[in-house]
């Protein structure tokens, strides 16, 4: 009789509802999974394998390039890859106490991290009862739980791994390449070079990926605004602007010659390419982690060595500096354009200054959310194109989570960057491990200022990543006795069973 209702169930709900009869087969899954007997070998090389896999699959292959199927989200490489990544995720929790103690271990030394993100999960699950389109909240909170969650407990665990962070930053960096050469065949062309390539079973009938495939630029702008493999220009220098700081790491950390060279030689490249996406937040990103950056080095530098002359000179002017930068980005035609924009900017900053104050009104009504992925329904602002859309992310969250949602989100990520800058500042550089603090707290701290600007979730797989990374450095941080990660690109030599650099850019790394 079971069988014959759910078989009622799948008729009557096919196509529009067709993901909602899924969920008891998940549900039996589950309950596969949770009985699974004890083992010694999970399969966490499998996860590792396919942690790697869906961060390069995902940045490389084009989002909108997918399987469209009646009653279901599209079905992208990500979630392809997604979808066995968190199955090889709950196998693992289930059937082995070791790989359970080593993430109850790991955030344990970060509940300040922990419990906010287990929380804003609850939050994410509760909000599904307050969506006005339930199907649709449904099938983002699964996306997130994929893309999200599951990523930043993998994260947690494969992080741990001695070599792996450098593993990830050299990836996050090298992927620059592929994704720049696309673009600027793209500036050429006039539109993405697959656009009159596509597959008919990857051909997806949408307005949004004619969008997409048709070029960008700028209102009254006959420009060409590069987006590569991503859905909008803005995302791709979103991107840019996350792996600047690590490309400043490779340049002026403890890095081998050609590593530094190659570095700088890719920071030009992306600086140019964030140029051809004509996005200021990208500018701001690439100067703000410069800014950042230089500030920690010298500190750092100066912590490390009292002797060396360079560090208190750049720490003891860098207020001077900055005010001038400051001072020059208002007063410098090119240089205001790229950060606080021109005359053709005033449209966007007009449109946001009136979705704040739309999306303020709302939340008097109504403080506490309207569901996952609700937000630009909720808030109801058309732009020039007649296309719904809500440009900052601060407004997103608060209008899908609620007040309390959005002050945990942010709260989460805020912390992390006081604590992942605490620790640099003290640490002494004798583990390659804790100077990844550096960029992975600038890369968090250019992704909220971002967020201001713009509400897309596109690069938050990586953002994730990039908190799980640093969840992992602050746990070192509280057990200095463990090995620290060791990267084949890194000069670092074992010596009496304390990791020691050699000189670094301008200064020397000494062990106290």
């Amino acid at each position: 009789m079971a069988g014959g209702l759910y078989g009622a169930g799948w008729a009557l709900s096919f196509p529009d509802q067709l993901l909602l009869t899924v969920l008891p087969l998940l549900a039996l899954a589950l309950l596969v999974i949770w009985t699974l007997p004890t083992t010694a070998n999970p399969p966490v090389r499998a996860l590792e394998v396919t942690f790697f896999a869906f961060f390069v699959g995902y940045i490389i292959w084009p989002n909108y390039l997918a399987f469209s199927l009646p009653g279901l989200p599209w079905i992208t490489l990500g979630r392809i890859i997604a979808a066995p990544l968190m199955l090889l995720l709950l196998i693992c929790m289930s059937v082995s106490p070791d790989f359970r103690r080593t993430l109850k271990e790991t955030l344990a030394a970060t509940p300040w991290i922990a419990i906010p993100f287990a929380v804003f999960v609850a939050l994410q699950l509760i909000s599904l009862g307050l969506s006005r389109d339930i199907v649709s909240s449904s099938q983002k909170f699964v996306v997130a739980q994929l893309y999200w969650t599951a990523i930043f407990i993998t994260g947690i665990y494969v992080f741990r791994k001695p070599g792996r962070i450098t593993l990830w930053c050299v990836l996050l960096c090298a992927m620059l390449i592929p994704l720049g050469v696309s673009g600027l065949i793209e500036y050429s062309r006039g539109q993405v070079p697959w656009a009159n390539h596509i597959p008919s079973f990857l051909a997806i009938e949408d307005e949004s990926v004619a969008r997409i495939l048709g070029g960008k630029s700028r209102l009254g702008d006959e420009e060409q605004r590069v987006q590569s493999t991503f859905t909008t220009s803005l995302t791709y220098a979103e991107y840019m602007a996350l792996a600047v700081p690590f490309l400043l790491h490779f340049m002026m950390g403890p890095f081998k010659l050609g590593a530094r060279i190659a570095s700088a030689g890719l920071l030009v490249f992306t600086f140019y390419m964030i140029l051809l996406t004509e996005s200021r937040l990208g500018a701001v990103g690439f100067f703000m982690s410069g800014l950042l950056y230089v500030f920690f080095w010298a500190w750092r530098l100066w912590i490390r060595d009292r002797q060396t002359l360079i560090a208190p000179a750049v720490v003891v002017g860098y207020p001077v500096a900055l005010a001038m930068f400051i001072f020059a980005s208002f007063h410098f035609g090119r240089l205001r354009t790229m950060i606080w924009g021109g005359g053709q900017h005033r449209s966007s900053n007009d449109a946001r200054v009136e979705q704040y104050n739309m999306g303020m009104d709302i939340l008097t009504r109504n403080p506490f959310g309207h569901g996952v992925g609700q937000g630009a329904s909720t808030l109801n602002f058309h732009n020039a194109a007649g296309v719904v859309t809500i440009d900052t992310y601060y407004m997103s969250i608060a209008l899908e989570y609620g007040v309390l949602g959005f002050f945990i989100y942010y709260g989460m990520f805020l912390i992390a960057i006081y604590k992942g800058a605490t620790v640099s500042l003290r640490d002494r550089g004798q583990d390659l491990t804790m100077s990844y603090a550096v960029p992975l707290s600038i890369a968090l701290s250019v992704f909220v200022v971002i967020k201001s600007i713009l509400s897309l979730e596109e690069n938050h797989p990586v953002v994730f990543m990039i908190l799980a990374m640093l969840v992992v450095v602050l746990h070192r941080a509280t057990n200095p006795g463990e090995e620290g990660v060791m990267g084949r690109f890194a000069k670092a030599k074992a010596q009496e069973g304390t990791s020691r650099y050699r000189r670094p850019l301008f200064g020397s790394f000494r062990s106290q």
